[in-house]
Protein backbone atom coordinates (compact mmCIF):
# COMPACT_ATOMS: atom_id res chain seq x y z
CA UNK A 1 0.00 0.00 0.00
CA UNK A 2 1.48 3.29 -1.04
CA UNK A 3 1.78 6.22 2.03
CA UNK A 4 -0.70 8.44 2.00
CA UNK A 5 0.82 11.81 1.80
CA UNK A 6 -2.14 13.76 3.22
CA UNK A 7 -1.17 11.90 6.37
CA UNK A 8 2.71 13.49 6.29
CA UNK A 9 4.17 10.72 5.76
CA UNK A 10 7.70 11.39 3.81
CA UNK A 11 10.24 8.99 1.74
CA UNK A 12 13.07 8.34 3.70
CA UNK A 13 16.73 8.86 1.84
CA UNK A 14 19.82 8.45 2.83
CA UNK A 15 22.02 11.44 3.81
CA UNK A 16 24.59 11.96 1.12
CA UNK A 17 27.93 10.57 1.65
CA UNK A 18 30.23 12.71 2.93
CA UNK A 19 33.54 11.55 1.73
CA UNK A 20 37.01 13.04 3.50
CA UNK A 21 39.94 15.05 2.31
CA UNK A 22 41.73 11.81 3.14
CA UNK A 23 40.36 9.69 0.74
CA UNK A 24 40.41 11.65 -2.55
CA UNK A 25 44.05 11.85 -2.76
CA UNK A 26 44.36 8.38 -2.04
CA UNK A 27 41.75 7.95 -5.15
CA UNK A 28 44.36 9.76 -7.01
CA UNK A 29 47.13 7.29 -6.35
CA UNK A 30 44.57 4.62 -7.32
CA UNK A 31 43.67 6.04 -10.42
CA UNK A 32 47.69 6.60 -11.36
CA UNK A 33 48.44 3.32 -10.48
CA UNK A 34 45.80 1.77 -12.60
CA UNK A 35 46.82 4.08 -15.66
CA UNK A 36 50.62 3.22 -15.08
CA UNK A 37 49.49 -0.59 -15.18
CA UNK A 38 47.51 -0.22 -18.29
CA UNK A 39 50.06 1.24 -19.93
CA UNK A 40 52.98 -1.40 -19.03
CA UNK A 41 50.47 -4.00 -20.00
CA UNK A 42 50.02 -2.54 -23.99
CA UNK A 43 53.71 -2.21 -24.09
CA UNK A 44 54.09 -5.73 -23.07
CA UNK A 45 51.32 -6.48 -25.44
CA UNK A 46 52.61 -4.83 -28.73
CA UNK A 47 56.55 -6.41 -27.51
CA UNK A 48 54.64 -9.52 -27.55
CA UNK A 49 52.76 -9.22 -30.93
CA UNK A 50 55.87 -7.61 -32.23
CA UNK A 51 57.72 -11.15 -31.65
CA UNK A 52 55.34 -13.08 -33.40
Amino acid sequence: MAPDRASGARAVCPAPLQSSHQELPMLDVVMLALGLGFFILTLGYAYACERL
